[in-house]
């Protein structure tokens, strides 16, 4: 007897299998074939059995939102469908509109209300228009943030309160878009290209893959020099060696990339194009990042001998609004993307993956087995951490409800199948109700409710 739950919305095939690809809904359909291996960041092994399920439109433990499935995603960055005009995008997202977080949610219906007017214009061409105006709204949430930094800074000795003062000035460039001058930093290259190679790799497509792994390669050849730091004046001949053995290394990566089948990739165009500037020292418009704001103001703060003033500078400029948090932040962050990238960020986070509800760490007891899984999203799995379960829940108490909801949709699949392939789903629901008791706060455990479960 087959599963009849739910349907797949055929997107297309993948590249380099026969599956097909799709979106969850309320009709009937045959079981899903058999998923090929996905990322999840950390491998959780032997947990092919539960990551099957999320063709079956599985919940989230944490928030009760359908999760996007995986295959989903690789197959719509396989056929690069985020390339074509807004109107297709959106009417090719519809289907999964409801699995995206609060941000990425605004922004799909901001550009479903731009493609009524522009249904021709591409994804990119959609955020760039946005760009503007998120910028503006974006100001005002920094500026007073900004401006409480300065008020604490008064309290700084003198060479702490300069270098402040010097990232300020650096940052107010940034903000209104002034060329500066902006020393490369292997360690910064190193971090964009590993984040556009996971977006790519996404994609599962040979040939890109290799592209990438040889030039992660090349760049493994790049001398260290220390990010944000003058080069000493006592070897001068060394300094200038590394600049030189750099930009000749930048240099034959651009060459080997233009010559690849990754030749139109606009990151990666961008990245070497950024990269050589700064290399020659050439002033570019650096765009503001907080995660950079944040790791340059700690690198001044560490060295404060007051540490009430330390933690609460730390404390103030951790209120700089992310792109997970505010949409302006996601459209600004995404205006120099392509619209394959911007695609990618806008679902990445509501992807299905496996989530170890005891951190997987000896001291923690983690188990790296079926009995110590759920469901979660990319975004949540990355928000828990390493945080015990009980604390997790006790920070967020939505957890309550969504468990129950996620077990809930477990037992509509159990109910509906005399499979053997999904046989293990009631021995599961009962070790997962168990695990969820035994590792949720002591005051109010997490009772699942199994009532339901068919005999």
């Amino acid at each position: 007897m087959r599963i009849l739950p739910i349907q797949l919305i055929a997107i297309g095939t993948c590249k380099n299998t026969n599956q097909i690809s799709g979106v969850w809904t309320s009709q009937p359909i045959s079981p899903p074939m058999k998923a090929d291996s996905v990322s999840f960041g950390r491998t959780a092994k032997n947990a092919e059995k539960l990551r099957e399920l999320f063709k079956y439109g599985m919940v989230d433990i944490y928030t009760g939102q359908r999760l996007i499935d995986p295959e989903f995603l690789t197959s719509i960055l396989q056929q690069k469908r985020f390339s074509g005009s807004i109107r297709s995008v959106v009417n090719m997202l519809e289907n999964v509109k409801d699995c995206l977080h609060p941000v990425e949610r605004e922004i799909f219906e901001n550009i479903k209300k731009m493609s009524e007017h522009h249904p021709l214009y591409r994804l990119d061409d959609a955020i760039r228009k946005m760009a503007s105006a998120a910028q503006k709204r974006l100001l005002n949430i920094q500026r007073p943030i900004f401006q409480e930094l300065k008020e604490l800074s008064v309290e700084m000795p003198e060479k702490q309160k300069a270098a402040f003062d010097e990232l300020m000035e650096q940052t107010e460039k940034q903000l209104s878009n002034i060329p500066i001058p902006y020393k490369f930093s292997n360690k910064e290259f190193k971090y964009k290209l590993t984040r556009i190679s996971d977006g790519i790799k996404q994609r599962k497509i040979h040939d890109e893959i290799k592209v990438l792994n040889r030039l992660k390669h090349m760049a493994s050849a790049l001398p260290y020099t220390p990010s944000g730091r003058n080069f000493t004046r006592r070897r001068p001949r060394l300094n200038l060696d590394k600049s030189m053995k750099q930009a000749e290394i930048i240099r034959r990566m651009n060459d080997f990339w233009e010559r690849s089948c990754l030749s139109k990739d606009k990151e990666l165009r961008d990245l070497f194009n950024d990269s050589k500037m700064q290399v020659l020292n050439i002033p570019t418009i650096i765009p503001f990042k907080r995660r950079s704001f944040i790791h340059a103001l700690k690198a001044i703060t560490d060295t404060l001998e007051n540490r009430e003033l330390a933690k609460e500078m730390e404390k103030v400029v951790c209120k700089l609004p992310t792109s997970q948090k505010e949409p302006s932040a996601f459209i600004l962050k995404s205006s120099r993307n392509s619209s394959e990238k911007i695609g990618h960020d806008l679902l990445i986070g509501s992807k299905g993956t496996i989530e170890h509800i005891i951190p997987y760490s000896k001291s923690k007891d983690g188990g790296d087995n079926i009995e110590n899984y759920a469901f979660t999203s990319d975004a949540m799995n990355t928000m828990r951490g390493n945080k015990s379960f009980a604390h997790w829940v006790r920070e967020n108490p939505k957890t309550y409800e969504a468990a129950q909801k996620c077990a809930d949709r477990l037992i509509e699949i159990q109910a509906k199948s005399d499979n053997k392939q999904y046989s293990f789903i009631r021995w599961y629901l009962t070790v997962f109700a168990n695990k969820l008791k035994d590792a949720s706060p002591e005051e109010k455990p997490i009772i699942i409710n199994l009532s339901a479960l068919r005999n």
